[in-house]
């Protein structure tokens, strides 16, 4: 069967791909932020934003889950957000519940960043399927023009190590959740459903 032979219903990932970042909530118990890019967007400071989140998370009721998504996210600026400030509003609630989401659309910024909030919130998991690429990586790319084709080219001028001591080849999550095919023709956010009835 051809992947095209059947027509799909967009998860919640999906949604609002025109926004860097955007949250809704899910019910009364779930805060969902995504991630599409790690920059600034036009017209919506990141620090008018974070203030409303951190608000909205101060609301949560005891035991809620926050979800913080960055599937398919490539990349960006990694200290375009204020994680600091965020980290501390939910270390504040210690019965929230904090689940990172990424897989394998996830490179550079779009693995730096959800490792390092990993380290800010306590009792945090990472969730989903394995990253891209490891933490420590080639990055700040520079351009060239070719000699001969006058073909201007990016290319990564250094290697960061963020985490020297980081063993895996990729960023591994803590429990790792599949997307499967049936719950994709569904609409169906296989690792939001399994985060949604963990305890």
């Amino acid at each position: 069967m051809e992947l095209n032979s059947f027509e799909t219903i967009p998860t919640i990932r999906y949604k609002n791909l025109e926004h860097n970042y955007w949250y809704e909530h899910m019910g009364e118990d779930i805060l969902y932020l995504r991630i599409n890019s790690c920059f600034e967007e036009t017209g919506k400071p990141v620090e008018e934003f974070t203030s409303q989140l951190v608000d909205d998370i101060k609301k949560l009721p005891e035991q809620a889950k926050v979800v913080i998504d960055f599937r398919g996210n490539i990349g960006g600026y990694p200290f375009f957000f204020d994680w600091e400030k965020v980290a501390n509003s939910l270390n504040e609630r210690k019965n929230l519940n904090t689940y990172i989401l990424i897989d394998e659309g996830c490179y550079s910024a779009g693995v730096i960043v959800p490792y390092s909030v990993k380290q800010l919130i306590k009792n945090s998991v990472l969730a989903g399927t394995p990253a891209g690429q490891n933490p420590n990586m080639c990055g700040s790319t520079r351009e060239y023009v070719l000699p001969n084709s006058k073909y201007t080219v990016a290319i990564s001028n250094y290697y960061t190590e963020f985490w020297p001591d980081y063993e895996y080849e990729t960023l591994l999550p803590d429990i790792t959740i599949y997307q499967t095919l049936e719950d994709y023709k569904q609409g169906t956010d296989t690792v939001l459903e399994a985060i949604k009835g963990m305890e």
